[in-house]
């Protein structure tokens, strides 16, 4: 055991010893590092979190007998079907089975209290207009079904402030203590003046249906998880479009989409997780956002996003999660805190070990972003593979196009980003497949355009926008070529010295051939893609970089060293 401890103890003093002279030979670090990245030695895979049992069969049967029990809402008076209570203008169910709900009232609420059973309400025409109370309510059950029945038109409302029921919160106008589940093929119009549209208080599963949903608060609300397999949906949220989180567990708030349609208009966050977002594919169109997505992973594997955001465009941040991480823990107070002074200090430690899980991955899907601050923002890193890209970004040169703390690998796919110059960031140079960061001399405004040396087009983009900077990635981008980037009439050349390399100054109409590699000048100074003056900025922190390459190479080996197991590394 001594043995075994000098060893540890001998091995400690030569790695410290090793990171020191590492931190002062930096620069031959670097291009060491850079020569085993174009040999296409660095390859990094991401775990994804596993949806494969986010439905069960039965989420997806939407059939159901018309022998069941039948009760009209505008003469509960005259119900006597079994397993239904009814008391003045309240019907509750308490035993299994399937029950059809239809006809008009106002100050109408069904309530679910079937302890253990699984429970299906089929609407069918059913129009309840409430003041304060939830249309429906489910106490207690082991799952409830809400179907809509085909051809139906349902409509839901609460126009005043949500009062309890039994004691408990029921602020939405479906609102599940258990999981709840909608399908069939009818639709649902749900209006909430103060409150949510649906929520439950575990796991919310959508299959198919139309919804319209308006809520003064989030339009869609699942504590664990939101799962959507399809449906039309039109979402209007005073906060989120689709919100998942659980104060409890850390690991739960998450929102996965595999298909449907969505055209969501959110006050706040579009898609709001505290966990992982994972969309393997539909349409989403954010056409009103405060920021598009936000989660401290976000997966993208397909589908068609379209969005438009008043700030970042897609971010990835870790600090929510880790309050409730903390919380959890009974550390709440103290770690915290300790936390937070950690962070203001730059206590680098911490921030690497968050940030670290901390991602985008894009492996596939159609994306564009128009945002007024970042486009991408990850307080961890950004992995793309796969895919298209098309970012809109920001003017203002506090934001960039594609902003991320620890690095940004592409190794495929189709990537380019417009902004701002001050803060511009391009993809690191662990990266497979060639890229570049063209910054042209003053703003510019037109679509965009690389073409190569025989003015064939490589890649191309609409922009509406004015911007200075240009992030461009392709599997058709050679190292070694000259590539022109234009803009309306002005154009700039770019050789590609490097796996990552910075832009060229634009000299005119025409272009003039930029320094090969990397340079500096322009707001910032952009040197192999990356502001030297660019800050490790979390929601909480902001660490100035320090321009010296050497003290980047220390902070790029210690975050190496930092790599979680959910990132593998094959070199």
């Amino acid at each position: 055991m001594k043995t075994l401890k000098k060893k540890i103890r001998t091995f400690g003093i030569v790695l410290l010893i090793t990171a020191i002279l590492g931190c002062q030979a930096a620069t031959k670090q670097s291009a060491v590092q850079a020569q085993a990245v174009n040999a296409g030695q660095a390859q990094i895979a991401v775990e994804q979190r596993d949806t494969s049992q986010a439905f069960t069969r039965g989420d997806f049967d939407a059939g159901y007998t018309t022998a069941s029990a039948k009760i009209n809402v505008g003469s509960l008076a005259n119900v006597s079907a079994s397993g239904v209570r009814v008391s003045g203008k309240t019907a509750t169910i308490s035993a299994a089975g399937t029950y059809i709900f239809s006809g008009n009232a106002n100050d109408v609420c069904i309530i679910v209290d079937a302890p253990d059973a699984e429970v299906r309400l089929v609407l069918d025409n059913l129009n309840i207009t409430n003041s304060s109370t939830a249309p429906v309510y489910v106490k207690n059950a082991a799952k409830v079904y809400v179907t809509l029945a085909e051809n139906s038109t349902n409509t839901l409302s609460v126009k005043g402030v949500f009062v309890k029921i039994d004691g408990a919160k029921a602020e939405a106008v479906i609102f599940a203590q258990s999981d709840l589940t909608l399908n069939g093929s009818g639709t649902l119009n749900a209006t909430a003046q103060n409150g949510s549209g649906i929520t439950s208080k575990k796991n919310l599963v959508i299959t198919g249906g139309t919804f319209d949903i308006s809520a003064s608060s989030h339009a869609l609300k699942g504590k664990d998880n939101v799962n959507v397999a399809g449906g039309r949906f039109t979402l209007t949220s005073g906060k989120d479009g689709i919100h998942s989180k659980n104060d409890d567990n850390a690991e739960s708030g998450n929102i996965y989409i595999k298909g449907g349609t969505f055209v969501i208009s959110a006050e706040g966050e579009a898609l709001d997780a505290i966990n992982n977002i994972k969309i393997d594919g539909g349409s989403i169109d954010i056409v009103q956002s405060d920021e598009g997505m936000e989660a401290t992973t976000i997966d993208i594997n397909g589908g068609k996003i379209t969005l438009v955001s008043s700030d970042d465009g897609i971010n990835t941040s870790y600090s929510d999660k880790e309050e409730i991480a903390e919380k959890s823990a009974g550390t709440a107070a103290s770690a915290s805190s300790v936390s937070s002074s950690a962070r203001k200090k730059g206590g680098m430690q911490n921030i690497s070990e968050q940030a670290m899980h901390t991602y985008l991955n894009i492996t596939g899907g159609e994306i564009t972003i128009d945002s007024q601050a970042d486009g991408i923002d990850s307080n961890g890193s950004v992995y793309i593979s796969g895919g298209t890209v098309r970012i809109l970004g920001p003017a203002s040169d506090n934001d960039a196009a594609l902003d991320y703390d620890v690095r940004a690998v592409i190794t495929g796919g189709e990537f380019i980003a417009s902004g701002s110059a001050g803060m511009a960031q391009g993809f690191s140079e662990e990266s497979t497949q060639a890229s570049f960061v063209a910054t042209f001399s003053k703003t510019v405004s037109g679509n965009i355009s690389v073409t190569d040396k025989t003015g064939k087009i490589i890649v191309q983009t609409n922009s509406g926008k004015s911007f200075r900077s240009v992030v461009v990635s392709s599997k058709d981008l050679k190292v070694g070529e000259t590539y022109t980037v234009k803009a309306g009439s002005e154009s700039v050349s770019v050789t590609l010295s490097s796996i990552t390399t910075g832009g060229g100054m634009q000299g005119g109409p025409g272009g003039m051939h930029g320094a090969p590699g990397n340079m500096r000048g322009g707001p910032g100074g952009i040197k192999n893609g990356r502001n030297q003056n660019r800050g490790l900025t979390t929601d909480k922190v902001k660490i100035a970089r320090n321009q010296n390459q050497g003290n980047r190479g220390c902070l790029k080996s210690r975050l190496l060293l930092d790599t979680p197991s959910s990132l593998k590394s094959s070199r």
